[in-house]
């Protein structure tokens, strides 16, 4: 039987996977420190796609170097972003659009100010002028060029900082915690929920009709009857070759249409003078009115992670000297090592580590890989720390997994030597929680003196 997933549960999804940020432990991972090549000790090759398979996963876990926690205010709904742009072609919002998700019909101005584009009139082309009003009355305004823009929100300064890309911006509706008060709101959110709350005036209202069908034979305009729920809505048809070319909508003296109250609509159009076959249709306001809900109305199925890795933070953790990676994934709920108890540290690294005894020569170099003399176990240098001759290492399946052996002496490829005195684990158990995203991606290197700004954009 035929069937579809509204995008009412891919905002559903997107929205809880929102919420887990705060209720669960969501994860940013790095990891991949030796290069793409499948050979030991090949040169460099491009980056592989993942693919969505248990192996992929598990050999994710085997490549990570460290975890940083993600907290709720690094988690926000985003959007696919459209600027405004001069000349360019807008699309008006539609109820009855399929793939009005995909089509620019809001846009982001010079001023980080978001429009809905709700009307355009049948002479309009294209856009010439940018708007820049934020009044709620009139909600809706055209600046002079035929196109009729709902202000929405601005983007924050922060809110660009932290989640804006050349391709997405953030979205967000303000709803007050239950038990809360419009008072424990940020003064930017206080006044986006009162503009909400006022953008429902336009509940029930018709911004726009649509001509589905010209008809034929019209040597005068029909009449416009909108039969409905609601009350007030009038509009006028207009004929061009004997053929229904558009309808426009009353309106008042703001430019707004009249009428209210409409959750279903049906414009009837009756001939005066002949003619047959049109069929036009009234576009219905979203539920609520437009504005009261931005992430629902531009299709925020997307939710964005922001991490930023700063140095040598987690005490180590994330290590700098000489490091790369190649990966990046979300994790959540792993464990501890060792335990079924879910991690909740800030850090947390992934990798094994191998102590020198006293008097070994070290000298390993981050990067290459060494071998062990007794065990023939093969393993990369992640971090090598000579004063305290700590050796933090990965494998995986290039270097195959045999456990290194307590004093035997292990040799690396290009430089250093010693014996092992000691072997440690990492402080997340591997494997364990869920792999929710990965990245493979070009060698970045890190620096104790760098910021990774880190942007993830998940699509549900």
């Amino acid at each position: 039987m035929p069937a579809i997933i509204t995008s009412k549960f891919r905002l559903e999804n997107a929205s809880n996977f929102k919420e887990t940020v705060t209720g669960d432990s969501i994860y940013l991972a790095i990891g991949k420190s030796d290069n793409w090549n499948s050979t030991l000790g090949g040169a460099e090759v491009t980056a592989p796609t993942p693919v969505d398979t248990l192996v992929e996963r598990n050999d994710f876990w085997q490549n990570a170097i460290a975890l940083k926690k993600v907290d709720s205010a690094s988690a926000t709904h985003i959007v696919p972003r459209y600027n405004w742009t001069l000349g360019n072609t807008y699309i008006p919002w539609s109820d009855a659009s399929d793939s009005i998700f995909s089509q620019q019909f809001y846009v982001i101005t010079s001023e980080f100010k978001v429009y809905k584009l709700v009307n355009k009139l049948y002479t309009a082309t294209t856009a010439q002028i940018e708007p820049t009003h934020t009044t709620t009355a009139p909600t809706v305004r055209d600046p002079g060029d035929g196109h009729f823009w709902k202000y929405m929100y601005t983007v924050t300064a922060a809110e660009a900082t932290a989640f804006m890309t050349n391709l997405y911006m953030p979205v967000k509706t303000v709803v007050i915690p239950t038990g809360g008060v419009i008072g424990d709101l940020s003064p930017e959110d206080q006044t986006r929920y009162t503009y909400q709350n006022n953008s429902a005036a336009d509940a029930g209202k018709i911004f726009r009709i649509v001509v589905t069908s010209g008809g034929t034979g019209y040597l005068s305009a029909p009449t416009v009857t909108i039969e409905g729920n609601g009350t007030g809505a009038t509009a006028t048809a207009y004929v061009s070759g004997n053929v229904v070319t558009h309808i426009d909508l009353t309106v008042d003296g703001n430019g707004i249409p009249l009428g209210s109250g409409y959750s279903v609509a049906n414009v009837k159009l009756t001939p005066t003078n002949g003619g047959s076959g049109a069929v036009a249709h009234a576009v219905l306001s979203p539920k609520g009115g437009h504005g009261t809900d931005p992430v629902s109305e531009l299709g925020g199925f997307y939710v964005g992670l922001r991490v930023v890795l700063n140095g040598p933070e987690g005490g180590g953790d994330f290590i700098v000297s000489g490091a790369q990676f190649r990966q990046i994934g979300v994790i959540r709920n792993p464990y501890n090592y060792g335990t079924t108890t879910v991690s909740t540290s800030t850090t947390l690294s992934s990798l094994k580590t191998l102590t020198l005894t006293v008097g070994s020569t070290g000298g390993f170099k981050v990067g290459d890989y060494f071998t062990g003399g007794t065990s023939q176990a093969k393993a990369f240098v992640d971090a090598f720390d000579s004063t305290n001759g700590i050796i933090k290492y990965h494998q995986n399946d290039k270097t195959g997994y045999t456990a290194f052996s307590v004093s035997e002496t292990i040799t690396g490829a290009t430089a250093g030597t010693g014996s092992v005195a000691s072997l440690g684990n990492p402080e997340v158990d591997r494997f364990s929680g869920e792999v929710m995203f990965v990245e493979n991606r070009a060698a970045i290197n890190r620096s104790a003196s760098q910021l990774e700004d880190i942007k993830i954009i998940l699509e549900f």
